[in-house]
């Protein structure tokens, strides 16, 4: 019986958590490209929607703003994003 339930994992599970992988890599990357669109569009509803509530931005210069601070600073043109490129992560 022990054989059979490791056969059957390795047939049959093994595969769909594979594949269930592959949907959250798309799926992470589908809402990075949205957060970018979003930022170039100062859409703020897409904003809100996808960056978690306590999501903190730390700028390069090192300063931090919060989820409302940034959406903020885009809305009203403090932070403008122009445009976005991506590379393939393959």
């Amino acid at each position: 019986m022990k054989i059979f339930a490791a056969a059957w994992l390795m047939m049959v599970m093994l595969p769909i958590l594979s594949d269930r992988a592959m949907d959250d890599k798309e799926q992470i990357e589908a809402l990075y490209r949205e957060m970018y669109e979003a930022m170039v569009r100062k859409d703020t509803t897409t904003l809100n929607h996808v960056h978690a509530d306590n999501f903190v931005l730390t700028h390069m210069t090192g300063m931090h703003q919060s989820k409302q601070e940034y959406i903020r600073a885009i809305a009203n043109g403090t932070l403008n994003y122009y445009s976005a490129e991506h590379e393939s992560t393959v």
